[in-house]
């Protein structure tokens, strides 16, 4: 998914009906795509730092992203369908590479 404009990405997510895919890249941009044809469906704005790993909820319902660099990181909760930020987790002195569901849900 890298254009001239934009770098690849740097970690990828399928939700889970398959419908979409989630990718983050080290500019900070976080895309989500019509896994069927690649097509962009929507842009979730907000990361500054660049985003290192992205999951999606089992319901599919909600998007977790993180990232950061050596000296801050960034989590957030995403609701995928509206494009909306839900929650924004701030203040780790460090970056963070994973983030995850529990398979039931929480």
């Amino acid at each position: 998914f890298a254009t001239a404009s934009a770098p690849g990405a740097a970690c990828v997510s399928f939700s889970p009906d398959g419908a979409l895919l989630a990718s983050g890249a080290a500019d900070g941009s976080l895309v989500l795509r019509d896994a069927a044809t690649g097509r962009e469906v929507r842009r979730l704005a907000g990361h500054t730092k660049a985003v290192h790993h992205v999951a999606f909820s089992p319901s599919g319902r909600q998007l977790a992203s993180c990232g950061g660099n050596l000296t801050s990181a960034e989590l957030k909760l995403w609701n995928p369908a509206a494009g909306a930020e839900l929650f924004s987790l701030q203040g780790h002195t460090a970056e963070v590479y994973r983030v995850c569901f529990d398979p039931a849900g929480s």
